[in-house]
């Protein structure tokens, strides 16, 4: 089931939607959740390391035609592609979250920092998926052309 191209796909929603239920369940039953504007700085660096690595892999792939024309024959470029998309995007929402936390109103309610967690938790597994593709792909050998 964890190898299946399914939960490649998935995972990321799937385990940010339950550290959002496992963070918002602790804030519930009284466990104190960070809600200083250094925690959300901290998210705003991350948010933007996170979207910065990811820009760097998607360019040195895209720099590379055999390992695009390679992804390409084996029919996994469009996955690939969405999952650069989805790491860059969910790392800028990070950031978005993140500088969101530095208003109170927002930032004390029960809700905000469960969201944030669960997006932290998507954000590092969409780096995760992006970097593990990305491997594979670069540590393919290079193919002998026919003829």
């Amino acid at each position: 089931m964890f190898q299946s191209l399914t939960w490649e796909r998935r995972h990321p929603y799937i385990m940010g939607v339950l550290a959002f239920a496992g963070a918002y369940g602790l804030a519930y039953y009284g466990v104190s959740l960070p809600k200083e504007t250094s925690f959300f700085s901290a998210v705003i660096t991350l948010g933007g390391i996170f979207s910065a690595f990811s820009v760097t892999i998607k360019s040195l792939i895209l720099s590379n035609q055999e390992k695009i024309q390679s992804l390409k024959e084996t029919g996994y470029h469009d996955d690939f592609m969405r999952y650069l998309a989805i790491a860059i995007d969910g790392s800028l929402f990070l950031c978005l979250a993140g500088l969101l936390g530095f208003f109170k109103p927002l930032a004390s309610t029960m809700i905000f920092t469960p969201l944030v967690i669960g997006l932290l938790v998507f954000s590092l597994l969409a780096i995760r998926r992006v970097t593990m593709a990305s491997s594979a792909v670069l540590k393919q050998p290079k193919r002998k052309r026919a003829g």
